[in-house]
Parts: C-alpha cells; structure tokens; sequence
C-alpha cells in the first residue's frame, strides 16, 4: 500500500467540495485500508489524510516539514488517533496537543483495543472527545466511520 506523503496529501475534498477533512493517524496497513472502505462508504473517502504514527501526526498538526504547506496539508475539522503505535501513541498526542494550545481547539478521537479503563479515562481527560473500541479484522469499520459522523458532526 502506498502512504501518502507530503506533495501528494492533498485531499479532493479540500480543493475541489471543501469538505471537512479529516486526519488518521494509523501505523496498521490493513486498518489503513479497512478505514478508506469505511470512510469512502459514508462519502467521506476524499476528505481523509493518513499519517503513519503519533510522531508524524504531530509533524502534520505543528505544520513541520514535509507537512509545511497549509494549501497540500489543510487543517484537520477531527483527528482520528490509534491507541497503540510506534514512536508516539494517541495518548502521547493528546498529551503533546494539551501543551501546544497554538494549534487550536480540534475534535480528537481515540480508537483502541488495547486501552485499560484507566487509559481511556486519561485520555478523555487530555482532551478526547471519545475512545472507542478498536474494530476486529474486517468487520465493524463502517459502525466507526458512523459513530464519528454522530460524534462530530462530520458530513460528506
């Protein structure tokens, strides 16, 4: 599967509908790709841009290269963060975005399967609007997609 990155970012919604765009940070290929069905299902599939992990969220949210351009790298409406993944998790993000209020308020979700209570309670006190359970292999992506759109009034 190919990442998009830097020059390529640029979703159709932000050039061509001005749909909400939405940021993923997801270091799983098959769930990458699990998510694009998901979102492209409830007519959301051009407004997603995907990062590989919490370090590379950051990077995309503090305008760092290779995600400088606001035109190719425009501004997140939600920021969908996995749990679990390498150099910096969703709960490093969500501790990282608390102490960097020059981004600016945003809609951030965490998605895990492998968050204690304690976790997840942590991460809705950082900032989280919700931490939702991770779906299993296959099944389950477009119930996330949906709860999202309900969550945070994400529309096509």
């Amino acid at each position: 599967m190919a990442w998009g990155w830097a020059k390529t970012f640029v979703p159709e919604a932000a050039t061509e509908t001005g749909q909400q765009i939405i940021l993923i940070a997801e270091d799983n290929e098959d769930d990458v790709l699990f998510l694009r069905w998901a979102f492209a299902k409830a007519g959301l599939g051009k407004s997603v841009v995907f990062v590989r992990d919490g370090d590379e969220a950051v990077r995309y949210l503090s305008r760092q290269a290779p995600f400088d351009d606001p035109v190719l790298c425009p501004r997140p409406s939600l920021v969908l963060l996995d749990g679990r993944m390498p150099k910096m998790d969703g709960l490093d993000v969500l501790t990282w975005l608390s102490g960097h209020p020059e981004v600016g308020p945003l809609k951030v979700c965490l998605y895990t399967s492998a968050f204690t209570p304690e976790q997840r309670e942590r991460a809705v006190k950082l900032g989280a609007r919700v931490c939702m359970d991770k779906p299993g292999a296959g099944s389950g992506w477009d119930s996330l997609v949906e709860e999202l759109k309900r969550l945070n009034g994400v529309s096509p």
